[in-house]
């Protein structure tokens, strides 16, 4: 569930601040920590998304076609050291892990070197040009798929710069 799943960035953020607050012996450098303790976790709950059928901003962003609104469905948004994180939910239950890299993470080959490496760890793709559902704008990916799973590389570095990898 959404709960669940924010529970478990919760948790690593506050063991990420466990162990600075333990050895600090500075009482103004201990409160500081702690404020940003509290601060991430408040975003980590503000980075909550329904998909009621109000604009969020995300209806134009590179993420529009991998949601739909009024169907029960929510995203968390969490960011780490090289990537963006989207993380849907249908009727509280986890579908889709939409991961986001900055470019940058893979500099030399642009979006070959991302497939590749891709393609190393998870096996040869077929490649696929299509819209997601009727009606999107015609895309490009890589996809693996199994019977219960699903798997796409996106390149999405024409406009927002970032190679994506689609786990639903």
């Amino acid at each position: 569930s959404r709960a669940d799943v924010t529970k478990i960035f919760v948790q690593k953020v506050k063991d990420r601040y466990k162990p600075l607050v333990a050895k600090t012996h500075d009482a103004v450098e201990e409160d500081r920590l702690r404020t940003e303790l509290r601060n991430e976790v408040k975003r980590i709950h503000a980075d909550q998304v329904e998909f009621n059928g109000r604009s969020t901003g995300w209806d134009v962003s590179f993420l529009r076609g991998e949601f739909s609104q009024n169907n029960n469905e929510s995203m968390l948004v969490m960011r780490d050291e090289n990537s963006q994180n989207f993380y849907f939910f249908i009727g509280d239950k986890l579908w889709k892990w939409y991961k986001a890299f900055d470019s940058s993470v893979f500099p030399a080959g642009g979006f070959a070197n991302f497939a590749g490496a891709v393609q190393r760890r998870f096996g040869e793709a077929k490649e696929v040009r299509g819209a997601l559902r009727p009606g999107d704008d015609e895309r490009h990916w890589l996809e693996w798929q199994d019977k219960t799973s699903r798997l796409r590389a996106v390149d999405q570095t024409d406009f927002y710069g970032f190679y994506c990898l689609v786990f639903e």
